[in-house]
């Protein structure tokens, strides 16, 4: 670590230099740790995503996923990627949900018999038709907000009316009603998305596979599917072109910062020009504010300047003021101050926003 940086991660107590041989030990670790009781307990894990839950984890596109082939039970989906994958939209009765679903699906032309035979991808197809019924509904406004703000799953269903996120509520619910008459969907896992960007407005499902040696995530959208796109079309501003961008993601999602660096490191390796720079920016963030490891941070930083080739000195900038602007919202001054020491030092510019020179706490 520079001596620029170290006196700086000094000066706002973000370092402090190790006075024994345990805490030399601690700090060498491949683990992040903190200390109770004198004893190192892991606080994260510092290894991939395939180390950590045993089997690779792919994205795949929805038409691409075979959903008859041989897989296991969902149930050994590992808890830790399911509980990503619930929505935090409250349900209502979830027998009235049932009721709504069949009244729905018998009004399309199907029988409980026939749902219950259906073939997976046929079953998925009509579920997105039965969200479909509901009419979209901007979110936005106090008068939405008074109106649909608070109406659960069931509620949406019965109106007929919701907007993205009750959709992908919607579609998750729909396909466990069909689960319960067809055991061809044992092993599919219909949640909400996962291993997408950060903050984009918008939200879509994901459907997961636990196969012996894998585990699949397909992303569709039942709204889009509605205004007559393709189940599987996503928008590349919402989920990563790129199986480590996917993974970092998926990690970030976790509290796993560590693996998050760890996995696009990997897209370094195979595809530099397509890792975002938004991504880097996110993970080097999350490195040091939830890691508080401000040097794997940097480190980070400086391998993407020279290696991510859509990377260009304004992208650095941007990232800069969005996460400086942010550690300053959250009168987090030190933070702030480490990134500018930062991104100066990667930039070569030492007054490069005026976030820095208006801001006089740093």
């Amino acid at each position: 670590m520079g001596r620029w940086l170290a006196s700086a991660l000094v000066s706002v107590g973000l370092l402090v230099t190790p006075t024994t041989s345990s805490q030399k030990n601690v700090e060498q670790s491949p683990v992040v740790h903190h200390t109770i009781a004198s004893q190192p307990i892991p606080r994260f894990y510092d290894g991939s995503l395939t180390q950590l839950f045993g089997v690779p984890i792919i994205q795949v596109s929805y038409d691409s996923l075979d959903l008859d082939a041989p897989a296991l039970a969902r149930e050994t989906i590992p808890s830790r990627l399911e509980k990503l994958t619930r929505s935090s939209r409250p349900l209502g009765d979830v027998d009235g949900i049932a009721r709504l679903v069949w009244k729905d699906v018998h009004a399309l032309g199907y029988s409980t018999s026939a749902v219950a035979t259906l073939a997976p991808r046929e079953a998925l197809g009509l579920a997105t038709r039965v969200v479909g019924l509901m009419d979209y509904v901007d979110v936005g406004g106090e008068d939405f907000l008074q109106e649909f703000g608070k109406l659960t799953v069931e509620d949406s269903l019965r109106r007929g009316v919701g907007h993205c996120s009750v959709f992908a509520a919607a579609l998750s619910e729909v396909v466990d009603v069909f689960r319960s008459v067809n055991p061809r969907l044992s092993h599919i896992l219909v949640g909400g998305d996962i291993g997408g960007y950060a903050k984009v407005p918008h939200e879509w499902n994901a459907v997961m596979i636990r196969y012996s040696d894998r585990i699949v995530v397909a992303p569709i959208d039942a709204l889009w599917a509605k205004r007559g796109e393709s189940l599987s079309m996503m928008k590349p501003e919402l989920v990563p072109e790129n199986q480590s961008e996917f993974r970092a993601n998926v990690a970030l999602e976790l509290g796993e910062p560590l693996v998050a660096e760890r996995e696009l490191r990997v897209g370094f390796d195979v595809g530099p020009a397509d890792v975002a720079p938004r991504s880097v920016g996110r993970v080097a963030s999350y490195l040091t504010l939830v890691a508080s490891s401000p040097e794997r941070s940097l480190q980070l930083l400086v391998d993407a300047r020279t290696i991510v080739a859509r990377a260009t000195l304004d992208d650095w900038v941007v990232l800069s003021s969005a996460y400086g602007q942010a550690y300053l919202a959250q009168e987090n001054i030190g933070l702030a101050r480490v990134y500018k020491q930062i991104y100066s030092q990667i930039t070569d510019i030492d007054e490069f926003s005026a976030l820095w020179i208006r801001d006089k706490r740093l």
